[in-house]
C-alpha cells in the first residue's frame, strides 16, 4: 500500500475578506503541521523546522540535531528551542539543551541556556518572558519556570 502524502499549505487571507488568498508555501510531507507564526508574521513553525514565509523557503533551525521543542518568543525578536546532543567525554551518553537566539541570525548566534542529562519542553513563553519547560525524566518530571533576561541586540 503507498503512502498518503498529504499538502500542508500556508495561505494567508485578508480578516475582512478583501482581496485574494494568497498561498505563501507549500510542501507534500505527511507529518508537518502549523503550530505557530511569529509576532511579524516572517517565520512559521511546522513542528520539525521553519518556513520563512517570504522566502517561501524551508529553514533549519539546526542543521547538525533535530529540535525537541521550539518557540517564538512574544515580539518575534528570539527563537527558543532545545535538542539533544551525544557527549563523548567521560563515556557516551545524551546532552539535552535549552538555547536561544536571535531570530533569524545564523546557528552560531546560539547562546545555551540549559544543558543536563534531563530532556526539556517549552510549554510556552509569555510577555512577561517566562518560559514554561518540562522536564522529562522517567525518575523525577518537572515543570520549571525561567524568567528570560532581555538583552540588547
Amino acid at each position: 500500500m503507498k503512502p498518503k502524502l498529504r499538502l500542508l499549505s500556508l495561505i494567508a487571507v485578508s480578516p475582512r475578506g478583501d482581496g485574494e488568498p494568497e498561498l505563501l508555501w507549500s510542501y507534500p510531507y505527511p507529518d508537518l503541521g502549523l503550530q505557530a507564526v511569529s509576532a511579524d508574521g516572517r517565520y512559521a513553525w511546522i513542528g520539525v523546522d521553519l518556513v520563512d514565509l517570504e522566502e517561501g523557503e524551508l529553514v533549519h533551525v539546526r542543521e547538525r540535531n533535530s529540535l525537541d521543542s521550539f518557540a517564538f518568543s512574544p515580539d518575534g525578536e528570539w527563537w527558543l528551542y532545545t535538542y539533544q546532543t551525544v557527549s563523548r567525554e567521560g563515556g557516551t551518553h545524551v546532552v539535552y539543551r535549552l538555547a536561544v537566539r536571535p531570530a533569524g541570525t545564523p546557528e552560531e548566534e546560539e547562546q545555551v541556556l540549559l544543558e543536563g542529562k534531563r530532556g526539556a519542553i517549552i510549554l510556552g513563553w509569555s510577555h512577561a518572558n517566562l518560559v514554561g519547560i518540562l522536564l522529562v525524566s522517567r525518575e523525577d518530571p518537572a515543570v520549571e519556570l525561567l524568567r528570560l533576561v532581555p538583552v540588547e541586540r
